[in-house]
């Protein structure tokens, strides 16, 4: 559905805020793509989500991530459509609820708006907010003399692999900081198994992903805590002779689930 929902934004001057598992349906460098969107959004998704009155969720369960708990879709009156092919995600939140494949209800919203086009105004805000965001996202991935960040590291391998290779992670605070900062290139290019914190997915993942896409680069990002769960995969994808490129950000300790541990009230383990 990815060219139906390309198509259908750029008629209608609609802005597209991403979640994890949407990111990459439009090229990050899209004009009415805005980032990622909730609690690991950028600062132009989260501004244009308080402000909508009106939300169309393509595919999208509409959870605590994505909502900010439900914090962030705050303007008086706002509606939701909820366009999915499972009726208890269309109906989330007192949508109203459209129930088929992204691609057929895309194209008969498409039928039904006809001219209808965004106002000027709402896509000026949108492209301004896109501007700042991608000026405070250059600032926090460009390289220092200093021991990098998170931020950094993904700006160091985007500059040196580019947005046409393909990305695995899974778990722990990276997912929140690849939502947010890497740039997707195409359709396909961004593969984020997020749900419940599968750690050890991210190699195997990467390996399968390579099998399925032998010609393309395959960049798998993942923390000390992942590695050292599945680690042996690598063995698997030399003996099959499939090239991974494994970038392993050591902070030496589960740091996610520490500082959520340090949040509620427990001490530091690390």
């Amino acid at each position: 559905a990815t060219e139906t929902l390309k198509a259908f934004v750029e008629r209608h001057g609609v802005p597209v805020m991403e979640t994890q598992a949407g990111k990459s349906s439009l090229p990050h460098d899209h004009p009415l793509n805005m980032g990622s969107v909730g609690v690991t959004g950028s600062s132009a998704s989260n501004l244009l989500a308080e402000q909508a009155d009106l939300v169309l969720a393509v595919g999208s369960r509409l959870q605590d991530f994505t909502t900010g708990s439900w914090a962030l879709f705050k303007a008086e009156g706002v509606r939701i459509v909820g366009l999915n092919v499972l009726p208890f995600d269309a109906g989330k939140h007192g949508a109203l609820p459209l129930v088929a494949d992204a691609k057929a209800g895309l194209e008969a919203l498409e039928q039904k708006l006809g001219s209808w086009k965004a106002p000027e105004s709402w896509l000026s805000t949108a492209h301004a907010a896109k501007a700042d965001w991608m000026k405070a996202a250059k600032a926090v991935t460009d390289p220092t003399n200093a021991l990098p960040s998170d931020a950094q590291v993904i700006g160091a391998v985007h500059r040196a692999r580019g947005s046409k290779a393909i990305l695995v992670c899974a778990s722990g605070g990276l997912p929140g900081e690849l939502h947010k900062l890497w740039p997707a290139g195409a359709p396909g290019s961004y593969h984020l198994d997020y749900g419940y914190s599968t750690m050890g997915y991210e190699i195997a993942g990467g390996l399968g992903v390579k099998i399925a896409r032998p010609d393309d680069d395959v960049i798998v990002m993942l923390g000390d805590g992942s590695y050292m769960m599945l680690n042996s995969e690598i063995a698997t994808s030399v003996m099959l002779g499939k090239k991974l490129t494994i970038v392993v950000l050591d902070n030496r300790g589960f740091g996610c689930i520490n500082r959520l541990q340090m949040a509620t009230g427990g001490a530091n383990f690390n």
